[in-house]
């Protein structure tokens, strides 16, 4: 389809016609509490924290 060619705008005899004229602009949303660390982090970190305190059970025994 070239520059010149037009659509021609087709309006519906029943129903409802939805037509938004106006300044589009951003909309800003809350900011969303992030944790510090990750969940799979602080898993990792209280699987090497348990498996230290075996260790050392393992140790002084």
């Amino acid at each position: 389809m070239n520059k010149r060619e037009m659509l021609q705008e087709v309006l519906p005899k029943a129903g409802l016609v939805y037509s938004e004229r106006g300044n589009l602009t951003e909309v800003l949303c809350k900011p969303k509490i992030m944790p510090i660390k990750s969940l799979t982090l602080m898993q990792l970190e209280e699987l090497e924290k348990q498996a230290r305190k075996k260790v050392v059970k393992d140790y002084s025994d």
